[in-house]
């Protein structure tokens, strides 16, 4: 049975997107698990260093058989801060919450309390694609 890459789909599905310079679509092949990431424009992807062609044959390839491929969702800005105020409701700490992730950090956290928060947002970033993918069909992650 395929795998994921899931090195590969965390590196381009596990970020903030409003904080992605190019916007960019993931998308995974129903049959083999196949990552494929489609720039919205071959000029952005040069811009990030790939290939242009590369991005043309992407799209092409999901354009041609658009029902093999499911899109992912990449969480947005507002997603990490819900997933951050999940962090500190857990730690009795959400009356501190101020709307500043990193604000927070510089006022109130720690090394352990950074390695803390990563390891959650891990987690929570797991949830996250593996729930899609479920939604549509395809196993999630181990």
């Amino acid at each position: 049975m395929p795998e994921y890459d899931e090195a590969r789909l965390f590196a381009w599905v596990c970020v903030d997107a409003d904080y992605r310079a190019f916007p960019y679509s993931v998308f995974v092949h129903r049959d083999g698990l196949d990552i494929v990431v489609v720039y919205r424009r071959d000029a952005d992807a040069a811009a990030e260093g790939l290939s242009t062609e590369d991005n043309r044959v992407a799209r092409q390839q999901v354009e041609a058989s658009c029902e093999d491929f499911v899109e992912l969702k990449i969480p947005d800005h507002a997603q990490h801060h819900e997933w951050f105020k999940d962090f500190l409701k857990s730690r009795g700490l959400l009356s501190q919450y101020f709307g500043s992730i990193g604000g927070w950090f510089e006022e109130h956290g720690d090394k352990a309390g950074r390695d803390s928060w990563e390891r959650f947002l891990a987690l929570k970033r797991r949830d996250f694609v593996s729930r899609q993918l479920r939604d549509h069909g395809l196993p999630g992650l181990p």
